[in-house]
Formats: structure tokens, C-alpha cells, sequence
């Protein structure tokens, strides 16, 4: 083989955490453009008349490999029914950015934080509704721009501005020739 082939070959492991992370960011840019993008859009999505199933607040045990003492966290969790062209919808989010999964969803360190979160939406309670045009099932209680949404364009930037910083640091060692 042309030992210009085996230099390169030499060279990719320092190339390759700068790389990883300017891929890894690059998705996760793309894909908080796009949340970011839909936070602006439903600030003038439709409003529709819904009602709260039920709100209530889970305990969960934080798992680690190696527990000394239990370490418990709240999350609130909601659900609420609206209807669309009489067609019935069943949603669980707040606001673009959060998860849908309430087990993945906003954490808190006591019960009352957490309870606190959802004071607002108690059981039978009618509320506004605000859903997507082109899809119903994509709604909303809170229009508009979040932190959760825009978490995603910080790590897209962190991650991305970090790849280019190991790629160049990877050529100024390395070479690129």
C-alpha cells in the first residue's frame, strides 16, 4: 500500500472526537432550528376548549449502580382531551420542548415544587387548547418560545462549537498532509 494511505490512517484517531462532536452537534442545531421553529409557530396555531384529565404528581427513585441513600424526584404529570372537527385528541404536554414521556419529563427536588408546577391545572378544569393545524394531536397549554425549546439550539452550538475546536486543534498537531 502507498504509505501516504497508512499516514492518514494514522492520523483519523485524533480527527475523530472532533468529528463525532461536529456531527453530534449539527444534528442536534438542525434539530433545535426546527423546535425553535415550531415554538415561533404556535403562537398563532388555533385555540380550542379543552378539559384536564387529571394532574398529579409521581415519586420516582433515581437509580444508581451503587446506592448509599435513596434519592427520590417528583415530576408532574398532566393529561387533558380536546376536540378538533369532532374528532377527540388526548395530549400530555405543556409546551414544545417538553417530553411527552412524563417519565422523562421536568424533575423536581420536593413534592411541593412539583405541585407547584401544576397548581394551575387541576382535574375538570377547562382550559385553552392550542393545536396544530396541520396535525390536532400536536397541541399545546403553552404557546410560544420555552427554555426546554431552546436547549436545543445551546447543545447543538456547544457540541458543534467544541468539534471544530478538537478538529483544529487534531490539524495543528497533526498536520494535514
Amino acid at each position: 500500500m502507498d504509505s501516504g494511505f497508512w499516514i492518514l490512517v494514522g492520523k483519523i484517531p485524533g480527527f475523530l472526537p472532533g468529528a463525532l462532536f461536529s456531527l453530534i452537534g449539527l444534528v442536534q442545531l438542525v434539530q433545535g432550528i426546527g423546535q425553535y421553529a415550531r415554538c415561533l409557530a404556535s403562537r398563532t396555531w388555533p385555540r380550542v376548549r379543552g378539559q384536564v384529565c387529571y394532574a398529579t404528581v409521581v415519586k420516582d427513585l433515581l437509580s444508581t449502580r451503587r446506592r448509599i441513600v435513596d434519592v427520590y424526584v417528583y415530576r408532574p404529570h398532566l393529561s387533558y382531551v380536546y376536540t378538533v372537527a369532532g374528532q377527540e385528541y388526548h395530549q400530555s404536554r405543556r409546551r414544545i420542548g417538553d417530553v411527552s414521556d412524563w417519565r422523562t419529563g421536568r424533575t423536581f427536588s420536593t413534592r411541593k415544587k412539583a405541585q407547584a408546577d401544576i397548581a394551575d391545572y387541576f382535574e375538570a378544569k377547562l382550559i385553552d387548547v392550542y393545536y396544530n393545524p396541520k396535525n390536532p394531536a400536536d397541541a399545546v397549554l403553552e404557546p410560544g418560545n420555552t427554555a426546554e425549546a431552546r436547549s436545543g439550539l445551546f447543545v447543538g452550538l456547544v457540541s458543534s462549537a467544541l468539534g471544530v475546536g478538537l478538529l483544529t486543534l487534531a490539524v495543528s498537531i497533526n498536520g494535514c498532509g
